[in-house]
């Protein structure tokens, strides 16, 4: 059978075809841009009344991915010369990057010897049947003292098999969310779980031999109106509890807020906590398997007199949907850590 070219399209044809799609391409890239400008200026301009609103105090938490967003839009403003929206990007850009630089610009700080005591909290979900993992992840880091959040019955018997490195133990499990528990190497000098305020459930109070005390807590999630007011009223509790604490204070937990909400501000300075994150990263802890949307709401907050040192996310969670903190920490003007 003979060739034709009867279909054949011609180099101008082609050419043509594709100065055609081109303008067509930009239409959808302006599209997105748009759509991502506009989506970013709103939820930063909600995020400024997140003291007054459950739901614009949700923006709060991402500053991290607007910060991103914003560079990703600012990059495409620049490179099709949208002059007077890239202004625009470059605002949310500079405004998102202002209020993460804190937890990235490192501060300079003595490091604490390795014979500090360690700390460690963390959520290890409910409805997690891998105690197993659970014990040996424990056991493997051997933190001095651990603070365990959503402890079940079940798994605060497994633990028991860890008395030969933490003969300290102390729970109270539930069947949901909010059980808890303590286990350390260090004798505890006073040691209760129980409710702070009038909403804020099994809270870990534990003191040491040097007069530090330890609180281990669980906030509510701020799923909706009324869970968020739950929450911001827990930590008005907790706040003032840890105020009238003689000595210092370590609180330790999964607070369900991460440290750019105004209730977050408002909660250190009631309890005359610092923020330990700043100058060490943002060590985002929830949740794991969502790297597009991990956030940092998982804490180890010292009150004045306290340092803390070689605070980190551990990045196994056996089964948890929280990733462990870590730290090392010491009070100011100690020279000999404590001994178990």
């Amino acid at each position: 059978m003979p060739l034709t070219t009867q279909n054949a399209r011609s180099p101008e044809q082609v050419t043509e075809s594709a100065q055609e799609l081109e303008p067509f391409g930009k239409r959808i890239l302006l599209t997105l841009f748009w759509l991502g400008t506009v989506g970013l200026t709103i939820a930063f301009m909600l995020a400024m009344f997140a003291r007054f609103w459950w739901f614009a105090d949700l923006f709060t938490h991402f500053r991290v991915q607007g910060f991103v967003l914003g560079l990703l839009l600012l990059s495409i403003a620049v490179s099709q010369a949208y002059w007077k929206p890239a202004l625009l990007t470059l605002f949310l850009v500079v405004a998102q990057g202002a209020m993460i630089a804190p937890y990235l610009i490192p501060q300079k700080s003595d490091p604490l010897p390795e014979s500090a005591p360690t700390l460690m909290v963390w959520n290890v979900l409910f409805q997690n049947a891998n105690h197993t993992g659970i014990v040996s992840q424990l056991r493997e880091h051997s933190a001095d003292i651990v603070i365990l959040l959503e402890v079940s019955h079940d798994l605060s018997l497994e633990l028991d098999q860890l008395r030969d490195v933490y003969p300290y133990q102390e729970y109270s499990p539930a069947l949901g969310a909010f059980g808890s528990g303590i286990l350390s190497r260090y004798p505890l000098k006073e040691i209760a779980i129980r409710r702070v305020g009038a909403e804020l459930e099994n809270t870990v109070i534990a003191t040491l031999d040097n007069g530090t005390t330890i609180l281990g807590v669980h906030t509510l999630p701020p799923a909706g109106a009324r869970y968020s007011r739950i929450r911001n009223q827990q930590l008005d509790e907790l706040a003032e509890f840890a105020a009238s604490l003689d000595g210092p204070v370590i609180v330790a937990g999964d607070l369900n807020i991460t440290p750019w909400s105004p209730h977050f501000q408002h909660f250190l300075r009631d309890a005359r906590l610092k923020d330990s994150r700043r100058g060490r990263g943002l060590l985002t802890s929830w949740a794991k398997n969502k790297p597009l949307t991990r956030i940092p709401i998982d804490h180890i907050l010292p009150s004045a007199g306290i340092r803390l040192d070689d605070l980190r996310v551990l990045s196994e969670t056996e089964g948890s949907d929280h990733h462990p903190v870590l730290c090392r920490w010491m009070l100011e003007g100690e020279i000999t850590p404590p001994t178990p």
